[in-house]
């Protein structure tokens, strides 16, 4: 009998926020926004999208660097000291745990070095407590099995426009606080990400629109280059093009022709003599378009 394979961005989502909305780290994190100090917060001055940003910018940080420490996207000091993260916070141990959340910060810091997003422009203001990232981190990488058992979450099983997903279904959340213990939890609310101008658009009008518009312009490309080392002429002239997505949601557009313009490009390479310059595998590329 065959297994069915195991869909880790299904068990990804429901640790990040349970069926019910009343568990998993985004309630988490927001539930330790509201109170920073261990006292409730006046609603009014920690507004619900500012509380929910930030616990999603957390989530997601941390998320990203997952998937790249499992993609070989990392470099090899910052997956050693991640991997040591990790195993820190499944410990539990609060002396194992001391200084987790610098270690990130330091890891997040470097990343943004190689990737500088925004998103890992990090602040010292940024720190969370040791022990409230340890059990988002065991949320973010672990699941429970069928009969109990803890089993990793496989980031290099999930792909990143899965993520994407992911965010984009979380931003239909709407969040409320129980009055009789001011617990946080989250209810269903597509109107939320309708009024921001958010809509989600299947991958294959995603894949026939990239086709038909980058495409056109890399077989372009490639037809004006002159035949004497046209590979190398036209690889370079398709890297000179800049790709602008106005209306960027979750970055599906951007990072299936990120995926595209790496496939084309290693096809147009493959009989080029390997060197230094010239990246023998898709992230290689990835890397470079981005």
């Amino acid at each position: 009998m065959q297994t069915k394979p195991v869909d880790y961005s299904h068990l990804l989502r429901t640790n990040i926020l349970s069926a019910d909305g009343r568990e998993g780290a985004l309630v988490d994190l927001c539930q330790a926004l509201l109170k920073p100090d261990g006292v409730q917060k006046n609603i009014n001055e920690r507004p619900e999208d500012k509380i929910t940003n930030e616990a999603l910018k957390s989530i997601f940080r941390l998320i990203i660097i997952l998937y790249a420490g499992e993609n070989g996207i990392l470099p090899g000091n910052q997956k050693k000291k991640l991997k040591e993260i990790i195993q820190s916070a499944i410990s539990k141990a609060e002396t194992s745990v001391s200084g987790i959340s610098l270690k990130l910060l330091e890891i997040f810091r470097e990343f943004y070095s190689i990737c500088p997003s925004k998103l890992f422009n990090c602040r010292d203001d940024d720190l969370l407590d040791d022990i409230l990232i340890s059990e988002i981190i065991r949320k973010l990488t672990h699941y429970r099995g069928r009969s109990g058992e803890i089993l990793s979450i496989v980031y290099d099983r999930i792909d990143i426009r899965q993520v994407g997903a992911i965010y984009e279904d979380l931003l239909d959340y709407h969040w409320h606080i129980n009055e009789n213990n001011g617990q946080v939890y989250f209810s269903g609310n597509r109107a939320k990400r309708r009024s921001s101008g958010s809509f989600f658009t299947p991958e294959i009008i995603i894949s026939d629109m990239i086709g038909s518009s980058v495409g056109r312009k890399l077989d372009e490309i490639r037809t004006k280059a002159d035949s004497v080392d046209s590979n190398r002429v036209a690889g370079k002239k398709a890297l000179e093009l800049k790709i602008l997505d106005p209306a960027m949601g979750s970055g599906h557009f951007l990072i299936e022709t990120a995926g595209y313009f790496s496939k084309r490009l290693m096809e147009s390479t493959e009989q080029t003599k390997h060197s230094k310059d010239v990246p023998i595998d898709p992230w290689g590329w990835q890397r470079i378009i981005a």
